[in-house]
């Protein structure tokens, strides 16, 4: 499966598995961010809960409503950090694991495929190896489609 076929699954969804427009709107003022294309679609699509959970069950990209508590918690880890260490664009997060480090992609890009990085607290951050959002997303809807 391409990742545009991937996609195509996602757009041919029951439109009442994803967010409305409104909602991704608020989320993103509340972020101070516009979200990654990628993610911003993906959201559109499923971004209700249980939908979410079907394509990532272990929550490497949570539902719509989680994302700006996930912010919350990735800029109380950023502050005990020198800027140095901090990214330097804006940014969305997508994952927090043990509250010493996360998982975010880069935000504020239209119309591009985003890159997604992971963040250290005292390390700083690097590219997670071979992973934009786009082929994230595309891996999770060919797992959720073999899985049945």
């Amino acid at each position: 499966m391409t990742i545009d076929e991937a996609f195509e699954i996602l757009r041919s969804l029951p439109k009442d598995w994803g967010a409305s427009e409104e909602d991704v709107c608020a989320v993103e003022s509340n972020l101070g961010v516009r979200l990654p294309s990628p993610l911003r679609e993906l959201m559109l699509r499923t971004g209700r809960g249980m939908h979410m959970q079907w394509l990532f069950p272990e929550g490497s990209i949570p539902p719509l409503h989680q994302l700006v508590d996930l912010q919350e918690i990735a800029l109380e880890i950023l502050e005990e950090d020198p800027p140095s260490l901090r990214p330097t664009f804006p940014f969305v997060t997508l994952e927090v694991h043990q509250g010493y480090e996360f998982v975010f992609a880069r935000a504020g890009l239209q119309d591009h495929d985003a890159e997604v990085f992971y963040y250290r607290e005292r390390d700083g951050f690097g590219p997670c190896v071979g992973s934009s959002l786009r082929s994230h997303i595309a891996a999770a809807v060919q797992r959720a489609m073999a899985r049945g």
